[in-house]
């Protein structure tokens, strides 16, 4: 994958660490479900921590 030359704002910087996910195994689906636990590690439920409305 790339290396300190590349840019996340880069769409293809994007899609090849997509790609290396996918290929290890690791990708998860976006948006998680609502009653799932947050991405963020808060060990709240997503729709009550980083998917809640009132945070946008």
């Amino acid at each position: 994958m790339g290396g300190e030359d590349t840019s996340p704002e880069d769409g293809g910087t994007r899609a090849a660490y997509a790609a290396d996910l996918a290929a290890r195994g690791k990708a998860r689906p976006w948006p998680p479900p609502r009653n799932s636990p947050c991405w963020c590690g808060s060990n709240c439920k997503y729709k009550k921590c980083c998917g809640s409305p009132a945070l946008r």
